[in-house]
Order: structure tokens, then sequence, then C-alpha cells
């Protein structure tokens, strides 16, 4: 009976010890970002009996080792023990793991309601994350705890665009991720898609799409002033549709080639041309130097933002949209573009200059002037 206790205390002791050395090697090296539930380790209080050193007592009289090794493996596994521990209890955002030190300030009434950002992970799958603290403590919420509540009416529209990682960026539509917010009161601010609501909010207006009204279009507007939303839409025979702004303002059955249209969406002026039987965005460019007789090489300069701007013209690229590229103005030498390679040359004085980067250079004898591809 002896040898039989003994012999199934030094089995049972062998495998759990098997058990607690995988586990640890599992933790390691398998699954080293698992994070979701954090594991609480602890030691046997000083003159407890344990599982791991009864496991150790019988694994030494069954199996003969050194007494150095056996404490040299006992104070690895404290050891890794203690540096899991180390790993939970501070901040490290690559690795998702929040604690109060990730934060500027300390969670205390002073600081009630205050709402921190946080990059959580790498900057390829990495996003922002974002905390209020509430009653002491830092709460994950999401980006709607960046609406600012203060001055806000019910009805107002809270529009953000979340920082994303490289990865999520390379695979998205600009613009695709916006997400909008409508004030609801209390501090309260709730998901809003202004084009879900607009069929039923149109008919609550009294109107209807029908053959009879094909073409009958409109406006809805929701929240006020600079926090607010426009929906554009149109009948088409069938069911209400959303339109772009262009398509409301310009779009006539007498347009044609080389029209322009213009309106105010936001507080901005924007600028369109009917090209190629569409009606396309003018940049600041285009409206300021104008869109025909231009050659290669022909310059213009114009005040914005109090500031003078000046381009150099290139031709047009395959959407049929004219090149200006900026440049500095030399009022000799003339325009030296700043972000585009041109192989320009010009003599003054009796020398000789080429241009690079956005400045004017002079031509040294043998010097290749060749501007980079």
């Amino acid at each position: 009976m002896n040898n039989f206790r003994q012999n199934f205390f030094s089995n049972t002791a062998i495998a759990l010890s098997a058990f607690l050395s995988f586990t640890l090697l599992a933790c390691n090296e398998s699954n080293p970002v698992s994070f979701d539930v954090p594991v609480a380790y602890s030691e046997p209080a000083p003159g407890a009996s344990s599982a791991l050193e009864s496991s150790s007592s019988v694994v030494a009289m069954s199996s003969p080792a050194p007494e150095s090794s056996s404490i040299a493996s006992s104070s690895s596994e404290k050891n890794s023990v203690s540096s899991i521990e180390d790993m939970y209890s501070r901040c490290n955002t690559t690795l998702g793991i929040i604690t109060d030190d990730c934060f500027s300030s300390k969670c205390d009434a002073e600081n009630e309601g205050k709402v921190e950002t946080k990059w959580i992970g790498n900057a390829k799958y990495g996003g922002n994350s974002y905390f209020r603290c509430e009653k002491g403590s830092w709460v994950e919420g999401d980006i709607r705890l960046t609406c600012d509540t203060a001055g806000v009416q019910v009805g107002d529209i809270c529009t953000k665009g979340p920082k994303l990682g490289i990865f999520a960026a390379m695979n998205s539509i600009p613009g695709s991720n916006t997400l909008r917010f409508i004030y609801k009161g209390d501090g309260v601010w709730k998901e809003f898609d202004p084009e879900k609501n607009m069929v039923a909010d149109i008919e609550k207006l009294g109107k209807q799409c029908t053959a009879e009204t094909k073409g009958d279009k409109g406006i809805l507007e929701y929240g006020h002033g600079e926090n607010s939303v426009v929906v554009f839409y149109r009948c088409d025979g069938v069911a209400w549709r959303s339109i772009n702004p262009d398509a409301y303002y310009c779009t006539n059955a007498n347009s044609v080639e080389g029209d322009t249209c213009a309106f105010e969406l936001y507080g901005n002026v924007l600028h369109y041309v009917f090209i190629k039987g569409v009606w396309r965005y003018m940049s600041e460019q285009e409206v300021q130097c104008g869109l025909k007789n231009h050659v290669v090489g022909d310059t213009c300069s114009f005040e914005s933002d109090g500031e003078m701007n000046h381009y150099i013209y290139k031709g047009y690229d395959s959407y049929y949209t004219p090149i200006w590229v900026e440049c500095n103005l030399d009022p000799v030498l003339g325009c030296c573009p700043i972000n585009y390679n041109f192989d320009l040359h010009r003599e003054s004085d009796g020398k000789k200059y080429y241009c690079k980067e956005g400045e004017w250079l002079e031509e040294l004898e043998d010097a290749d002037t060749t501007p980079a591809e």
C-alpha cells in the first residue's frame, strides 16, 4: 500500500509539474497578446503547503536530482510569474493593457467627465479608444465621448472622422468612416444616419414620390448652424433618392459644355463646371486662373487667406482637369515649381540658372541639372 501511495503521488506530481510548465510556455510563446481576461497569479503564504511544493518534494524523491537544480527551477518559475504580474500591472497601449498610469491625470472629482483618447495597438492595425472619467474610474466608450455638450441644443449634430490604422485607412474609401451623432439632451449623443431617416422625414412633410412628382427635389437640414447636416433629395418617379449638392443646384436640361455653377454649402462657396456631360468640381486655381486658352508654362497668381499664391500651368490630366502646380515666383527668372519637376532653365546677367524644388540655382560647368524623375 505504501508503495502504491508513493507511486500515485509521484505520478500525480510529475503530471502537475508538466502541466504547469506547458501552461507557462503557452503564456510566454503561443499566445503572447491575449489580454481579454487578466489572469491572477499568487504565491502560497509562508509556511503553507501547496500542490507545487508537494509535487516538488515527491519528484525529488522519485527522480534524484541535484538540490541546486531544484532551487533554480523554483526560482525560475517564481520569476516567470512575477514578470507576468508586472506585465499586467503596467500601462502598455501597444499590447492593449490599460491601467491608471496610461492617463495624463487622475480620475477624481476634479476631473469628473474628462475625456482622453488613447491609440491602442500598433501603427498598422491599431486605432483610437476613448475613455471618460466617471466616479473615480476611466470608462471606455466610443468616439461620441469627444462630442462637446457645452452650449449645444437638442437636435444638434456632431460629426466625427475616426483616425484609422495604416491597414484600415488603405482599405477604406475617404469619408466612408464618418460618423454622425444627434444630441438628445442630458449629455446623450445618439448615432445618426440622415439618409436612413430621409424618406420618413420627407413623408412627414406630406410629400409623396409618384410618376406625377418625378423630378421634384428638396433639402432636409438637421441641426443648427455649424453643427448641421444637409441632405439633398429628388423623386425619380418611384422613390425619394439622395443626390449630390451639384445635382440639386446645377443640373438642368439646358446645360452645355463649359457652363459653370456656384453655390454656398456649410459656409463655403463651391464651384462646378459642366465637362463631358457631367458637373465637375473646380479647384481654387481653376476658379481664379480660368479654364481655357492656357499653354504649358503659363503662370497665375492670386491672393488667398491673406497670402499670395503662385502657380504654373502643366496641361490637362486624363479627366480634363487643368493641372496647376504651386511655384515660387522670382521677379526676374519667373516661376519655379516647388513639388514638381519642370526642366526649366533661365539666363540673367550672363549667368545660367536651373529650377530645383522651388529655387533657382546657378548652373556650374559640367554639372548635371536634369531634374530627377
